[in-house]
C-alpha cells in the first residue's frame, strides 16, 4: 500500500496514512482524518477474559480500535478515560451498534490478568488485546501503530518506558477504515465521527 508518514507531535513515531485520504474531491463529513475505504488489517488477539478475539467477528458494528497500555500514566490513562465518555455518551441503539477495541502495545506488563483487573477496576467494559510479543508486533505494523522503548533521557514514571503513538481508528459496519483520530482527540470530535458513519445516507 502506497502511504505517507504523518508524525505525531506528543511522542515518537509516525502513523502510516493511506495516500488517496488525502486528496478529497469534497469537504469531508469527519473531523478525524478522512481514510476513505480502505480494508481494515486482521486483528487477531486474546481479549482480558482469555477469550480468542478476532476483529472479523466484528464487522457488523461501527468498531474503535485504539492503542494503549496500562504503565503508560499519560496518554493512555487520558485515552481509555475518554473512550469511556465516548462510551457513557452513546444511546440505547448507539450502544447495541457501536463497539470499542483496546490494543496493549507492552505485551510483557499487560498479561490477560493485568488487563482482567484494569477494566474491573476503572470499568471500561470494552475488550482490551493482549498476545505474544510477535503477535502484536504485526498488529502494530498492519495497523500503523509505534512503540520502542525509550532511552535514559527520555524514560519517565508517566510514559511507562515507552514511547509510543496512540493512533485511533473508527472502522464502518463493512470493516473498513474510515476515519483515524490522533493523539490528542476529544470524545466530542469521535462521537461526531460515529455519528456521521451510523446516520443512514
Amino acid at each position: 500500500m502506497v502511504a505517507v508518514f504523518l508524525c505525531a507531535t506528543m511522542c515518537s513515531g509516525c502513523v502510516f496514512i493511506p495516500e488517496g485520504a488525502l486528496d478529497a474531491d469534497s469537504p469531508s463529513p469527519f473531523r478525524g482524518t478522512d481514510l476513505g475505504f480502505s480494508s481494515a488489517p486482521d486483528l487477531r488477539l486474546t481479549d482480558h477474559t482469555g477469550t480468542s478475539f478476532e476483529l472479523d467477528g466484528w464487522l457488523s458494528e461501527t468498531t474503535i480500535i485504539s492503542f494503549m497500555f496500562t504503565q503508560c500514566k499519560d496518554i493512555c490513562l487520558i485515552s481509555e478515560a475518554d473512550l469511556a465518555l465516548v462510551r457513557d455518551s452513546f444511546t440505547t441503539e448507539e450502544a447495541e451498534n457501536i463497539s470499542i477495541i483496546s490494543v496493549t502495545m507492552d505485551p510483557e506488563n499487560d498479561d490477560v490478568e493485568t488487563l482482567a483487573k484494569w477494566v474491573e477496576e476503572w470499568n471500561y467494559t470494552w475488550p482490551h488485546l493482549t498476545g505474544e510479543r510477535a503477535e502484536l508486533e504485526v498488529v502494530w505494523n498492519d495497523w500503523g501503530a509505534f512503540v520502542r522503548a525509550s532511552d535514559d533521557s527520555q524514560k519517565t514514571e508517566e510514559n511507562g518506558g515507552l514511547n509510543h503513538t496512540a493512533p485511533l481508528f473508527i472502522l464502518d459496519n463493512y470493516g473498513r477504515m474510515r476515519v483515524l483520530h490522533q493523539m490528542g482527540w476529544s470524545p466530542e470530535d469521535v462521537l461526531h465521527d460515529l455519528r456521521v458513519l451510523s446516520t443512514p445516507i
